[in-house]
């Protein structure tokens, strides 16, 4: 599942409402910055911008303890989660999903700073077998916000 929807050329200069390439940050549409409660709340939400397709409960209490998880990881997990939840509010577009298969984060719009750079080189992949080497080399430059 990707995060964004739309074209790169469509909404340049809007800012993504995770940034995980770098420091992680989460904004408001209005640019106001949202605090993540504790690092491995924010581990899990890097992981699940990352992986942008539902994960099990299991594989991420796997990433978030690097492979030795405690016994009460999965209890644990659910908290992370809807502390997450809580702290994502402001952004109503941005949620976490739980279904059978485990939990997805969904966006309606910009999602993730990963997701614009995906689009914007995928657009540029685009231009350069359309031969159109000047609008290449821009989406290429193109700064992520």
């Amino acid at each position: 599942m990707t995060l964004v929807r739309g074209r790169s050329d469509e909404e340049s200069g809007v800012r993504p409402a995770i940034s995980v390439l770098g420091p992680l940050e989460v904004s408001a549409p209005d640019g106001t910055r949202i605090a993540i409660p504790a690092r491995k709340h924010a581990e899990l939400l890097v992981i699940l911008a990352a992986e942008r397709t539902t994960r099990s409960a299991g594989y991420l209490c796997e990433l978030l303890w690097r492979g030795s998880p405690p016994d009460s990881a999965l209890v644990t997990l659910q908290g992370y989660v809807s502390r997450l939840r809580r702290a994502l509010k402001p952004l109503p577009e941005l949620r976490i999903e739980t279904d059978a298969n485990g939990y997805v984060l969904r966006c309606a719009g910009w999602g993730a700073d990963l997701d614009l750079l995906d689009l914007l080189s995928r657009d540029a992949r685009a231009a350069h077998a359309d031969g159109d080497v000047g609008r290449t080399v821009d989406l290429l430059r193109r700064r992520l916000p």
